[in-house]
């Protein structure tokens, strides 16, 4: 009799399960992984997920949530919001998270809204009671979770901060990149907890080099013994076994960062053809733009093959045609095309590809298990075909070597490369890391209190939040080039900015750039309606400047060189995600764009009141 009731007690699970399995086929064209079947198919939401680069994370979460809104509505929140720490893996998630929800037929009754600097999905906010999908920055996202909105109406930051803390699955993608705003998602999810919210609120964090301990906060404690990760069954997948056991060779590369980027370039795009296998990819990483663009530039005049150059400094329309180009490369049967791609650490996340052989400059210990994670991704390079990753010191004892990275945090990096011959998971599995230490504010109780108040202080200044978002010196500002004749853009004739024109760039690059410069840039001032001069920079303004100002090139992107020429991009008639240059008081959400009557406006509310009543 125990027995039977038992049977009875797992018959529905194993229908879901079944069940799943064709729904995940049928989206992805995979049979899904166990533990992608365990996240979706499990009574409870898991908080952590720790799996090796290339095991599928973002389906899990995406696919496994619209799985478990249909199974699991009761415990499973409603809207599901994707946070990410870099523009180039918002744009790769957002475009899969297209891609899946066409196959499950859900576009109409699942909206997906991108939430990024210059992309601002408008009306997101409008249906609360439906569900969605919410993939953004933790510029943008967080900002809102914090009640001050990046580059939104000071009027509407009230209506995204209840709507983000509010029955919403919160997914942090990449922690070992977010900085000090890892520990803010922490803080907010525990001052839910504490406060209560509508509906379920929870929060997951993942990553292929997940710390535990970094989530502990004052407010929240994680249970640190519910991890979901692979088990024996995922090691024992044919496709998984042979990614676990991939062996990636590690060699140190001849080339040193020692000093001038011009010399170093010609010194590592000359090691790199040398060690370049025919019809298959290579790829360089390296620390800074301007040793990427130098590589790229030497690289050139050395070989006729593909070449890409990928990183941040690019405006959104020259950065989707790289995109594009990239994307010939990601596929599981990448490694058999021919081809160089030089980048920054915007490849060494979240980007599905795979190298034959790999070039990467000394980096944090965390950010090198990602970019190693971009070479034999798939298992596919075994015995004499065995994929090799060269890695390139840096001369810490030089002055004038530009780093990104504390020198303490290379220095242990170092020290795990030095004893290792192959940085396979299997290898990286025995490699004992510290935690990394992260710099930046925690919000505390208090704080969150004050940030109820949008009202400005005596001086007329708001709250600085930025510190709780990511450490004060990864702050951008995003520049745009037009055209046009007078001695200042006329605010009658020019069109609002779009993303298409806009191009992240460095705070200090920009104070640099513009102090070579010594003309004026402008920037839209939304209390009077007019474009003025910029008196000073700060982190996230917009500025405009004339196309004969120069600093872009679009092989290059932002180079800070006046000598290189933009073009002005092409600007739409109707671009819903435009930023306006409106004034603070506007709403852009009751815009219909034409005049209607004082009857009509009637008949539209009587309609949307009879609606809310209705439900």
């Amino acid at each position: 009799m125990a027995v039977l009731i038992t049977l009875l007690h797992l018959l529905p699970h194993k229908i879901i399960v079944a069940e799943f399995k064709d729904f995940w086929q049928d989206i992805t064209g995979n049979p899904p992984f166990p533990y992608q079947e365990r996240f979706a198919t499990a009574p409870e939401l898991t908080q952590q997920l720790n799996v090796i680069t290339g095991a599928g994370k973002t389906a899990t979460v995406v696919v496994g949530w619209l799985w478990r809104r249909k199974y699991y509505p009761d415990t499973t929140p409603k809207h599901l919001v994707y946070c990410l720490p870099m523009r180039t893996l918002v744009e790769q998630t957002y475009g899969e998270t297209e891609k899946w929800l066409k196959k499950a037929e859900l576009s109409e009754s699942v909206k997906l809204h991108l939430l990024m600097g210059g992309a601002v999905s408008e009306r997101w906010e409008s249906e609360p009671e439906k569900d969605y999908i919410i993939i953004g920055t933790q510029d943008q996202l967080l900002s809102r979770a914090l009640n001050r909105g990046y580059g939104m109406s000071r009027y509407r930051w009230s209506i995204d901060f209840a709507l983000l803390n509010n029955d919403c699955l919160w997914v942090m993608d990449e922690v070992q990149l977010m900085g000090s705003g890892l520990q803010t998602t922490a803080q907010l999810q525990g001052f839910r907890n504490e406060f209560g919210t509508y509906g379920n609120s929870a929060s997951l964090w993942m990553s292929a080099t997940l710390d535990s301990e970094l989530l502990k906060t004052v407010n929240f404690q994680p249970d640190l013994d519910k991890v979901h990760g692979l088990t024996e069954a995922d090691k024992a997948n044919p496709k998984l076994k042979e990614r676990w056991e991939a062996k990636k060779q590690l060699i140190k590369a001849n080339t040193i960062i020692q000093g001038k980027d011009e010399e170093y370039a010609k010194a590592l795009a000359t090691e790199v053809v040398q060690a370049c296998i025919p019809d298959t990819l290579t790829i360089v990483i390296c620390n800074q733009v301007s040793r990427a663009q130098a590589v790229f530039q030497e690289l050139q005049k050395l070989v006729q093959d593909k070449l890409l150059l990928i990183h941040s400094r690019y405006r959104a329309e020259e950065r989707e045609k790289l995109n594009e180009k990239l994307s010939e490369f990601k596929s599981e049967l990448c490694e058999f095309k021919s081809g160089i791609i030089v980048s920054t650490q915007a490849i060494e996340a979240g980007v599905d590809i795979s190298a034959r052989t790999m070039f990467t400059e000394l980096a944090p210990w965390s950010s090198l298990v990602q970019r190693f994670g971009r070479c034999n991704r798939y298992g596919k390079h075994q015995n004499e075909d065995i994929a090799k990753i060269y890695w390139i010191d840096i001369d810490l004892e030089q002055k004038n070597v530009d780093k990104p990275y504390e020198t303490k945090v290379l220095e242990e990096a170092r020290s795990h490369l030095v004893n290792l011959t192959d940085v396979g998971a299997i290898s990286l599995q025995a490699v004992q890391a510290k935690a990394t230490k992260i710099k930046g504010l925690i919000p505390r109780k208090h704080d969150l209190l004050q940030l109820f108040d949008t009202s400005t202080d005596l001086a007329g200044h708001d709250i600085d939040i930025s510190s709780f978002i990511r450490e004060t010196d990864d702050n951008d500002i995003a520049i745009a080039w037009r055209d046009w004749k007078d001695n200042k853009p006329d605010s009658d004739s020019e069109k609002p900015l779009q993303q298409e024109e806009l191009c992240r760039v460095s705070l200090w690059q920009a104070q640099d750039f513009l102090k070579k410069l010594k003309k004026d840039a402008w920037v839209w001032d939304g209390l009077n309606g007019d474009w003025v001069e910029v008196t000073h920079l700060y982190p996230g303004i917009t500025i405009l400047l004339h196309i004969s100002d120069g600093g872009y090139s679009k092989t290059l992107g932002f180079t800070g060189n006046p000598k290189d020429k933009p073009t002005v991009v092409p600007i739409p008639e109707a671009e819903p995600d435009a930023i306006e240059p409106e004034k603070d008081d506007a709403d852009s959400l009751t815009k219909v764009g034409k005049y209607i009557s004082l009857k009509q406006h009637s008949v539209d509310v009587e309609s949307e009141v009879r609606e809310l009543c209705a439900k």
